[in-house]
């Protein structure tokens, strides 16, 4: 019943755009690029029904920042089982690891023969940080690369097509390739083809955002897990959904944006507390609470945090953010929202090729 009148309110409102189909032509021995966006949840979600091809449990909406950049070269060999993934000049594990699982699902759904060879980097306004997106980044470049070599240039120009690929290595990239203010279609029940991204227009006057960067110890994966354990997690599912269904029956204005984002973040940490994890700081919660005092003096600011302690600060003008960003102290990285593809560095194409080489 719920997604019957999610996917009516869509269409009611010209919104609903499906993903198209295209057959896979593999172009083998080619370097294909693409680039991503980070994402900051709006309406969060944690938890997925199937982790095989993230399929979360209910819908969520997020904005594009630029506080980081993501870009992928990608090249596909007709010799099996060789995948190999190099991020920022070295093999790291971690992203090896979900490289490859998502790789194997998508060879598996479209048919596709023979391995990926991905080389992928992140250019940041920031040393380190958790919490600002950069999966959702990555995961956007490395399936608009992929999708080039296998579907063509055509098909990047179908969002929610290429969405599905995204998420197939992080449910947030499915909202990164549709950004800056994009709803991730997805439930209990849902197939691959079924959970996709849309762009939502966004209305009104500018949203002014800073993200102050701060390093954890608690990955997504686990957050995910942490959620699921609470034992208000049906409860808040429910919640959610209804979240999704009222937004998308506002105008996406900012002051919407702000609200809802505030709402959701303290939501969504409330519901890991109760499964005894906190992925905040001590600094976390300082600048939560100056953010919750200047509203409360009628300051026109609000934050989202995500799976991690950094918190990103929003305001309905510069000069609000530049206000509140002063009071708290701590050095907030200025950004804007994003959409499209960032451009690629030329010596990040140098780099790209000297890797993949010998694949061509």
């Amino acid at each position: 019943m719920y997604t019957t009148r999610l996917v009516s309110l869509i269409r009611s409102r010209g919104l609903y755009s499906p993903p198209g189909r295209y057959d896979a032509v593999p172009s083998y021995g080619k370097i294909f690029y693409g680039s991503g966006y980070p994402i900051t949840g709006v309406i969060k979600f944690l938890g997925y029904y199937d982790s095989t091809f993230n399929i979360a449990n209910f819908p969520s909406i997020s904005i594009n920042t630029d506080f980081s950049e993501a870009f992928s070269a990608v090249v596909l060999t007709e010799d099996a089982g060789n995948d190999s993934v190099i991020f920022d000049g070295v093999e790291d594990e971690g992203v090896k690891r979900r490289a490859i699982k998502a790789l194997n699902v998508f060879r598996n759904i479209y048919s596709v023969r023979g391995s990926f060879h991905l080389y992928v980097s992140m250019k940041r306004k920031y040393d380190n940080a958790k919490g600002l997106g950069e999966s959702a980044s990555m995961a956007a470049a490395a399936a608009r690369s992929i999708a080039r070599a296998v579907f063509g240039e055509e098909s990047i120009g179908d969002g929610p097509f290429v969405s599905k690929i995204a998420r197939l290595a992080s449910g947030s990239g499915s909202k990164s390739v549709n950004g800056p203010l994009s709803l991730w279609i997805s439930d209990s029940g849902y197939s691959h083809d079924s959970s996709f991204s849309l762009n939502l227009p966004f209305h009104g006057n500018k949203i002014s955002i800073c993200a102050i960067p701060l390093s954890g110890d608690i990955g997504t994966e686990d957050a995910h897990s942490a959620a699921l354990r609470s034992p208000f997690y049906n409860a808040w599912a429910s919640y959610q959904r209804q979240a999704v269904f009222d937004f998308l029956n506002t105008e996406f204005d900012a002051d919407t944006i702000m609200r809802t984002a505030l709402d959701s973040t303290l939501k969504m940490h409330s519901i890991l507390m109760s499964s005894a994890s906190l992925v905040w700081t001590d600094r976390t919660m300082k600048i939560v609470k100056n953010i919750m005092n200047f509203r409360l003096h009628g300051n026109s600011v609000s934050l989202s945090i995500d799976t991690g302690p950094s918190v990103v600060i929003m305001a309905e003008s510069d000069f609000e953010l530049r206000k509140v960003s002063d009071a708290i102290g701590d050095i907030c990285i200025e950004g804007k929202l994003a959409e499209g593809e960032p451009k690629i560095p030329p010596e990040f194409m140098e780099r790209a090729k000297e890797s993949l080489m010998k694949y061509t």
